[in-house]
């Protein structure tokens, strides 16, 4: 295959990908300060980091932002981290928002966008390709695809956006394992196919099976303790360990986080708050978690610390492996 523009980005951000939460205050802004606090946390400059950062995705409630906070987090994520791991920020909405974000985001110094699906609507194989590719082609930084409920895209649709030069790879939110294998073997490994399903641990098994060794850790920015050894044990094919790894802690977080819908960046925010790391409460619609919810997830994150403790053979005090 022709090595294209971006192909660089796609190559660096093979692996574990941190899907930052957007930290807020106690009035609902955002709060900046807070969220150098968190970037310095995942990315911590003398250990081990994520292989990419994404800021104002799915858990950074790109939602619920408008262009002015979403501008001032994407540059605040670009300034901690940027010459370190490559920045990919969330765009959403229309087309023409999303349009507006991803130039944006350019501009600040993002080296990629992660472009989601239409906001509120579905549309045929045509439509949906020409939404994406009015946005990768508004801008020269490098360009992923996310495919999700809403906007399932067909394997010719997603070959026609890759042949976009600076469309580098799809996240896939759908668990569809046929298309996987068939993209693969068309597009070989420059084009980046990445595991975005819900708590992403629970399907990484299974993806890299079929080639695929990026995914987006919810563990990451909350529990690294626990999140490194699990994909230290996948990479080196430790099957036991590994499910041992999702049978103690990240299916029993599936469980919990499929109590409520919404409950994805609700975990993540408590669970920060937990560990005294406090981000704030979601926005409107999604709601923070239930008492005995939280209850339950402080007593999973106990559990999951113990677990890193003895499979890193490192004492409660001494645990940060990154």
């Amino acid at each position: 295959m022709t090595v294209r523009a971006h192909d660089d980005v796609a190559l660096q951000v093979v692996g574990l990908q941190s899907f930052l939460s957007t930290p807020f205050t106690a009035e609902g802004e955002i709060d900046l300060p807070r969220l150098r606090e968190h970037l310095d946390w995942v990315f911590d400059p003398a250990g081990r980091s994520p292989a990419g950062c994404f800021p104002a995705c799915g858990a950074g409630e790109v939602w619920s932002l408008d262009l002015d906070e979403y501008a001032r987090i994407v540059e605040t994520a670009v300034q901690a981290v940027g010459a370190r791991v490559p920045v990919i920020a969330g765009v959403g909405y229309g087309t023409r928002m999303a349009r507006s974000m991803a130039q944006t985001a350019a501009a600040l110094g993002a080296d990629g966008i992660l472009i989601f699906p239409p906001y509120l609507t579905a549309g045929p194989p045509d439509g949906l390709f020409d939404h994406y590719r009015t946005i990768a082609e508004s801008v020269d930084i490098a360009v992923l695809i996310y495919q999700r409920e809403g906007a399932r895209l067909d394997r010719q649709t997603i070959l026609r956006l890759a042949a976009i030069p600076n469309v580098i790879g799809l996240k896939d939110g759908t668990g569809d394992l046929a298309i996987i294998d068939s993209l693969r073997t068309d597009l070989g490994d420059r084009f980046l196919l990445g595991n975005g399903m819900p708590v992403a641990e629970t399907w990484a098994p299974a993806y890299l099976e079929h080639g695929v060794r990026s995914y987006s850790p919810g563990g990451i920015d909350f529990l690294p303790e626990l999140a490194w050894p699990f994909d230290d044990a996948l990479a080196r094919g430790d099957t036991e360990l590994v499910e041992r790894i999702l049978d103690e802690f990240f299916r029993p977080l599936k469980a919990l986080r499929e109590r409520q819908v919404g409950y994805g960046v609700s975990i993540n925010k408590t669970a920060l708050a937990i560990r005294n790391l406090p981000i704030g409460d979601p926005r409107a619609p999604l709601i923070p978690l239930k008492p005995e919810d939280r209850d339950d997830l402080s007593a999973l994150l106990e559990r999951g610390l113990e677990l890193a403790a003895d499979v890193s053979g490192k004492s409660r005090t001494n645990l940060l492996l990154r």
